[in-house]
């Protein structure tokens, strides 16, 4: 979470979006400093993966307009985002030499045991990643969010932002598109039609258009 009051701009960090790069990109306007989860508190009230709901009533605590900031955060199609979770909670357990049938299965199991909202896929509550990474870009940005820069534009996107915020970056961060081989096996027909359903907004309003590749 980056918070700039000269430039009046929020910066959240998404879960599972592989965005650091950009990140890092507003991290030298950052403020405001923030912390880990459990060591958050009245003092230092901001902590890493925040989402943009709790954001709000911790500005107006501090008597600071939220409303008044830009608020940008980044997002990434849903298919390889999801994806990416399952692999990451479960690497302990690779799962690289499975056939792809068994892959799918494996997957669509723990895919019908999460959520696009509330507890997400479960764990710890420090374990902010895997809580929110399963969250719909829709839930994560609950109507808060004045910028989305989508993972996969981010030329486009992050140019519309900073003229808007009104700097100018020191170049476009190099994020390497996600590949097909690193996420496509996960996917079955239940597991599509269920990313289809509980991501819908993401995927018709964001423009994502992968829901027909896995089908290939």
């Amino acid at each position: 979470m980056i918070i700039s009051h000269r430039h009046r701009f929020i910066y959240f960090s998404s879960p599972m979006t592989d965005c650091f790069a950009v990140e890092q990109l507003f991290l030298p306007f950052c403020e405001v400093g923030t912390t880990d989860y459990f060591s958050r508190g009245p003092d230092s009230p901001f902590y890493r993966y925040m989402p943009p709901d709790e954001a709000v009533w911790r500005f107006d605590a501090m008597g600071l307009d939220f409303y008044k900031y830009h608020r940008i955060t980044c997002v990434r199609d849903p298919f390889p985002r999801l994806a990416a979770l399952f692999d990451r909670i479960h690497a302990a357990r690779p799962l690289t030499g499975l056939r792809r049938h068994d892959r799918a299965e494996r997957f669509q199991r723990w895919l019908a045991t999460t959520r696009p909202d509330g507890p997400g896929a479960g764990g710890r509550p420090d374990q902010l990643w895997r809580r929110y990474g399963a969250w719909s870009a829709e839930n994560w940005c609950g109507g808060k969010i004045t910028h989305v820069i989508r993972r996969e534009r981010l030329d486009t996107d992050l140019a519309e932002v900073c003229a808007d915020i009104g700097f100018a970056p020191g170049g476009v961060p190099v994020v390497p598109p996600d590949d097909p081989d690193d996420w496509l096996g996960h996917y079955g027909p239940e597991a599509i039609a269920h990313v289809r359903s509980h991501y819908a907004w993401d995927l018709d309003v964001l423009g994502y258009g992968t829901a027909d590749s896995c089908v290939a």
